[in-house]
């Protein structure tokens, strides 16, 4: 079950990176995301914008991937917590990052070992 999680997730990660570089126009510029334990895509504001009005950011909150999803927020994000665990759905945390004037998101494989279990990454930067 790990395996198809991980699968899915990648699949997931390269899909967006597909879908916002056509969406966000021509000047789209995915990042890699390769530091130790983590790999993945950094999206810029443009490219924020377009996959949260995707499909993308409600696929990542649902099915197997949402047990294997750790979130974090920059710490002026205006979105609920409780206890450093985000209380909102991942369109809404896609959509605060969209929102903001430099909003970005970061999706990463990572390691479970460094993140409590968790294999996927969702960050937003402000």
């Amino acid at each position: 079950m790990r395996i198809r999680t991980v699968a899915a997730a990648a699949a997931l990660v390269a899909g967006a990176g597909v879908t916002a570089a056509i969406t966000a126009g021509s000047a789209a510029a995915v990042v890699p995301v390769n530091v130790p334990g983590a790999i993945g895509l950094g999206f810029n504001h443009d490219e924020t914008i377009a996959l949260s009005n995707s499909p993308i950011p409600g696929i990542l909150g649902i099915g197997l991937l949402a047990p294997a999803t750790v979130v974090h927020v920059s710490p002026d994000a205006s979105l609920p917590q409780e206890n450093g665990q985000v209380l909102a759905d991942m369109p809404t945390i896609w959509r605060d990052a969209a929102d903001a004037p430099n909003g970005r998101m970061v999706v990463a494989l990572v390691d479970p070992a460094q993140f409590g279990g968790k294999t996927i990454l969702v960050a937003e930067f402000r």
